[in-house]
């Protein structure tokens, strides 16, 4: 059965056999569209295929043999009605597409109807997404199953808006009948658009443009941070911008991406690392902004919206998860609301947030909405040929010449206490002396190559749960060893990290070679043979060219579970 809507209210262009209907995208609004004549218009098309009306608006005796007709493939048959029952058949005639608005001052008193019904070609077998913007109640049938029925849906609380529905469904390669139902009551606008496309992931990002004064320009001003184990946040904006995933219509968005550097600013000498205090101050202008300038941040008070936190703490802009962190004096002046505690920013508590932080016991990370990413580390001087060997080949190092390794800070420059947790300390008094768990507190020109030649590549934390460190080694084909407690690492949702590391307790690090001696030969192998398999999905491909699975492609897949999450019932 059709649908149904009143003919000589149809706001529409007929040019040659293609129905464009006017109706455009201009902010969160429906352009109104010029009042036609649709009789008038369709008289002076020679050669279109379409049914003439009499004057009572009923499709002539002459024309009856049309109802019916051989619909090209590739095509709709419109039909329009001039009731919400489909009973009062005003017009059809054929359309390429589904896009038409109806002018709210002409509607019959008693609504109308449409329907749009043809044999469409799907080249590849393929999910696909059909994205439907309609003023109210709609049905979409594939193959003759209603798979997306919203017909009882009331209409938007404002006129110019419009409800969005998606569908993700698998399609086979061949023809499919597709029929879209649409009804409009009589006293209010009515406007329906519908499209589809592959898409695999099920996801649709809207990348905010903001003003180069949030992003690039910082980036033109401190091109070091591109280097930097915080550059996720400038790849992530990048690779985005030439994803298959970017959506120009922020309509059809199913997150909203907001691309803010704020870790891009370092601090001023003698300090090191990104300026923190300038890089909050930054994200709430960022989101000041969009929520001035867009709708889109108001309708799930930002729940939608993404944005990358990979400093130590992540949202809370701090270098440690509690307590009270002073500033220079040197930067009271700029920054007066500081000390403050470590907490996450306010307005980001319902967004998606990308951090290298999995740390469950501190309020920066919340597992439930928050994406565990690794942070920015060049695998090329780690990568290791030999990883490539005979996979058959089993022995208790793998070729290595070491068997448990760890080289950095000890100690904090400033003899902060609670650096480490104590972790670091603890190993470096527990196996000073000791050959096969070698640590090491000073720096080294041969790092890399130390890495490679290690069977076990101890990782402690650092100020926060989270280091470069399990992937440098992973890139140099070592087993991290994980140490700590409450540990989400990135993608574990995606990657099983037990296959390819080992964890240990935080009260367990006095133990740490008794555990390792007890991986028996098989298992080290395996790790071994799953590092070589899964390590590239770790590190970020910062050109987008490669064809392995990398950090950005993980992330997809991340994302796509978060939006599958939301419905988007009012745009």
């Amino acid at each position: 059965m059709g649908v149904c809507v009143n003919g000589w209210s149809l706001v529409a262009a007929l040019l040659g056999s293609q129905l464009l209907l006017l109706a455009h995208w201009k902010g969160n609004q429906l352009a109104e569209p010029p009042n036609l004549d649709i009789r008038s218009v369709l008289h002076k098309l020679s050669g279109s295929t379409y049914e003439s009306l009499n004057d009572s608006g009923g499709v002539t005796d002459l024309q009856a043999a049309l109802l019916d007709p051989d619909i090209p493939l590739n095509s709709f048959l419109f039909s329009i009605y001039d009731d919400i029952n489909c009973t009062n058949l005003t017009q059809r005639t054929m359309a390429s597409k589904v896009l038409y608005a109806f002018d709210a001052g002409r509607m019959h008193a008693g609504g109308a109807a449409t329907s749009h019904e043809g044999q469409w070609e799907f080249m590849g077998a393929d999910q696909y997404r059909f994205d439907v913007h309609a003023s109210s109640g709609f049905r979409l049938s594939i193959d003759g199953h209603v798979l997306l029925d919203a017909w009882s849906s009331s209409p938007p609380s404002s006129p110019s808006r419009t409800s969005h529905r998606r569908l993700l469904t698998h399609l086979t390669t061949g023809t499919h009948l597709l029929k879209i139902d649409h009804r409009c009551p009589g006293t209010k606008a009515c406007s329906l658009r519908v499209h589809w496309s592959v898409d695999r992931l099920g996801l649709r990002v809207f990348v905010y443009p903001l003003p180069s004064y949030f992003n690039t320009d910082i980036l033109r001003q401190h091109p070091a941070c591109r280097q930097t184990m915080f550059a996720s946040e400038i790849i992530i904006h990048e690779r985005f911008m030439a994803s298959d995933v970017l959506t120009s219509d922020p309509s059809e968005a199913d997150l909203f991406f907001v691309p803010v550097y704020s870790l891009c600013k370092p601090l001023p000498k003698p300090l090191f690392g990104p300026d923190t205090f300038f890089g909050r101050r930054l994200l709430l202008q960022a989101i000041d902004f969009i929520r001035t300038q867009y709708p889109f941040w108001s309708r799930r008070a930002g729940a939608d919206h993404v944005f990358v936190t990979a400093h130590d703490y992540s949202s809370c802009f701090h270098y440690k998860s509690t307590g009270l962190v002073s500033v220079p004096k040197s930067f009271q002046s700029r920054y007066p609301e500081y000390p403050i505690p470590a907490q996450p920013l306010q307005p980001l508590q319902n967004s998606i947030l990308l951090s290298p932080l999995g740390d469950l016991m501190t309020p920066c990370f919340q597992p439930w909405k928050d994406i565990v990413i690794p942070p920015f580390v060049s695998s090329a001087p780690f990568e290791q040929q030999t990883m490539n060997r005979d996979p058959d080949h089993i022995d208790s190092t793998g070729g290595r010449s070491r068997f448990a390794y760890f080289r950095g800070s000890v100690n904090w420059f400033d003899g902060d206490p609670g650096y480490s947790k104590g972790l670091r300390q603890l190993l470096h008094r527990t196996f000073l002396n000791d050959s096969e768990v070698q640590i090491f507190s000073n720096s080294s020109g041969s790092y890399a190559e130390e890495l490679r030649e290690s069977v076990f590549c101890l990782c402690p934390p650092g100020f926060a749960l989270w280091s470069p460190r399990p992937f440098e080694s992973l890139a140099a084909g070592c087993i991290p060893v994980l140490i700590g407690n409450h540990l989400v690492l990135p993608f574990d949702d995606l990657i099983d990290w037990s296959k390819l590391s080992i964890k240990i307790a935080e009260e367990e690090v006095g133990g740490l070679k008794t555990s390792l001696k007890q991986v028996s030969e098989w298992e080290i192998a395996a790790k071994q043979s799953e590092i070589r398999t899964s390590w590239s999905a770790f590190f970020w491909d910062v050109e987008g060219s490669s064809s392995r699975m990398d950090a950005f492609k993980m992330l997809l897949r991340s994302l796509s579970t978060k939006a599958k999450q939301s419905q988007y019932l009012e745009l």
